[in-house]
């Protein structure tokens, strides 16, 4: 399946799918493959989890895949830098960022935050206010004191937007907020407040005046 997908011949046991050339679309041909072959639905992240086949025929092996669901995705679990944690497009799913998550320095952990509902048995949500909500209580379970590095892409950046928000309210502090491919629209929230650590009111009036 993945020299068909891949178009290389041979592919090893221990070969990284991404340093083959694998990316987003191929990743959605390798999965339709492996959903009509063993009856598996597993989400496209997986192989960000398991890059090789030998990892990812062991996650096969398992019965118990529901994990692998979670809105937090681990783009980059290791480093000693702050965590940037990164909301999904419209899409909903964040393996579009696994190369973004590798271009940033070694030890920079990078979480993607991906919708719930694509595996078809939870709810999908409906607006900004319900993805803050839930992301926000998913993102405190893995960070719960500050400061918190944000971002998010198109529609994602709303979300992250609204999660800074909320967290200013809360008294917690924000280190970054990165708005990546967002128009302006004047649903954007106003500025967040001057916190302490956190942006500066001259960064969030640039903020305002780009997105």
């Amino acid at each position: 399946m993945w020299e068909q997908v891949l178009g290389k011949r041979p592919v090893g046991v221990r070969d990284n799918f991404f340093e083959l050339g694998g990316h987003s679309l191929l990743a959605v041909r390798l999965m339709g493959k492996v959903e009509k072959t063993f009856g598996r639905q597993l989400p496209l992240t997986s192989l960000v989890q398991a890059p090789t086949i030998e990892q990812f025929a062991e996650l096969l092996r398992h019965d118990n895949t529901s994990d692998l669901w979670s809105s937090m995705v681990p783009l980059q679990a290791e480093g000693g830098k702050p965590t940037f944690f990164f909301v999904h497009g419209l899409g909903g799913t964040v393996l579009r960022f696994h190369e973004l998550a590798r271009r940033m320095v070694p030890d920079q952990p990078f979480y993607g935050i991906q919708a719930p509902g694509l595996n078809g048995q939870q709810p999908c949500l409906r607006d900004v206010n319900q993805y803050a909500d839930y992301y926000l209580e998913q993102l405190l379970g893995v960070q719960p004191e500050g400061p918190y590095y944000l971002g998010g892409y198109s529609f994602g950046g709303l979300v992250a937007m609204e999660m800074g928000r909320r967290l200013v309210e809360k008294g917690r502090v924000i280190g970054l907020l990165a708005l990546v491919n967002r128009f302006a629209t004047q649903h954007i929230p106003p500025p967040l407040h001057r916190t302490e650590g956190g942006l500066r009111e001259e960064e969030n009036q640039a903020l305002s005046q780009r997105h």
